[in-house]
């Protein structure tokens, strides 16, 4: 049933990072490539479960609004730190998941549905790259304390890229309403993530 509300909530959820978006740009000296892009606070929407892209703005909504995401692209694998405002706990049936998506220099997408629930706190991976359904080494960690999504990618679950595009996103499905946020657009999600610009390996 997790794996089931990922795929459903992830053609739900957008995350769109614009090349022309605010970024903050830094380099860590002959380490890593990192990039930090940031989303508007107060832009979740909701909609009926059976609808595909809710549109019903949610602006007090806290749970699941992100608001930023930094990637940093080192030698040996790429770390994302997707940020929120309140990252949810969910209770009872309820379920939320947080989706970061990634292309490569070869053009090949990854993504990683990490669902949480009552039982599941850390949440249920889903990863994909291409044909692979796993990714030896790959760790995650969401923290409630800090609001905040950790992700670490060995790059040979990536082919080893040059570069990689990010983007991300979060939803929650409660009862019979879902929440949406995506990482750059404000009050709106769409059908397809979009991602932003390359980070180079260090």
């Amino acid at each position: 049933m997790p794996a089931i509300a990922a795929r459903h909530l992830s053609r739900a959820l957008a995350a769109t990072v614009a090349a022309a978006a605010c970024t903050t740009l830094l380099t860590a000296p002959a380490l890593a490539q990192t990039r930090t892009l940031h989303d508007a606070t107060g832009d979740v929407v909701s909609g009926p479960e059976e609808v595909d892209l809710p549109t019903t703005p949610e602006p007090d909504r806290t749970a699941g609004d992100v608001t930023s995401i930094r990637v940093e692209h080192r030698r040996h694998v790429v770390r994302l730190v997707m940020r929120e405002a309140e990252v949810p706990e969910v209770t009872g049936d309820a379920m939320a998941v947080h989706v970061l998506s990634l292309r490569t220099d070869e053009g090949k997408r990854a993504e990683l549905d990490l669902v949480t629930s009552a039982d599941r706190p850390q949440g249920q991976r889903v990863w994909s790259f291409g044909e692979r359904t796993s990714c030896r080494g790959l760790r995650t960690t969401v923290s409630y304390a800090d609001d905040e999504v950790r992700v670490t990618i060995p790059r040979r679950c990536l082919s080893a890229p040059r570069w990689v595009k990010v983007g991300g996103g979060a939803g929650v499905l409660d009862g019979d309403r879902l929440f949406a946020d995506d990482a750059q657009l404000d009050g709106e999600v769409r059908q397809d993530v979009v991602l932003g610009p390359k980070v180079r390996r260090g």
